[in-house]
């Protein structure tokens, strides 16, 4: 899985590139913090390391972030903004990371949309289990939604 996480912050921050971004020139990457506080936060700590784990294992450069920051405007920094996972993010900023969409920041996040379905093109979303019911298998998303994603990728490690 960590491949494949590899792998998709490669091609988000890539496709930020080919978009002509003008803020991607420097490749800024903004990894989002939780706030913590509350449920789930050993878990968010938890996926944060891991990310900040692939990033760096990857040489990509990236500041974290946090919620009031981002509130305060930090995002107009950067190009593409990661968030592993921040169950505790608060209304604020996810109305935070909307302005940054809609300005033509790229997003990439784990576990939870975070109230940003329009601006990351969900229409819909289908669940399909495993067949054993144990693994992750695999995203899909439709083509040509990001130039560059695999089309399937696939993973075999538990989630």
């Amino acid at each position: 899985m960590r491949r494949v996480f590899a792998t998709l912050c490669a091609v988000l921050v890539a496709a930020a590139l080919m978009a002509g971004d003008a803020r991607a020139a420097s490749l800024r990457v903004a990894l989002v913090r939780d706030p913590g506080g509350g449920a789930e936060a050993d878990g968010a700590r938890k996926y944060l390391d891991g990310m900040r784990a692939i990033l760096d294992r990857a040489g990509m450069p990236y500041a974290e972030v946090s919620e009031d920051e981002m509130i305060g405007g930090a995002l107009d920094a950067f190009a593409v903004a990661i968030i592993p996972y921040a169950p505790n993010l608060g209304a604020p900023g996810q109305a935070a990371l909307r302005a940054f969409c809609d300005d033509g920041g790229k997003v990439m996040c784990f576990y939870k949309t975070y109230g940003l379905d329009r601006e990351l093109g969900l229409t819909g979303r289908t669940y399909v289990a495993s067949p054993d019911r144990k693994l992750f298998c695999r995203v899909r998303s439709r083509p040509g939604v990001l130039a560059g994603l695999p089309e399937d990728p696939k993973s075999t490690r538990l989630n």
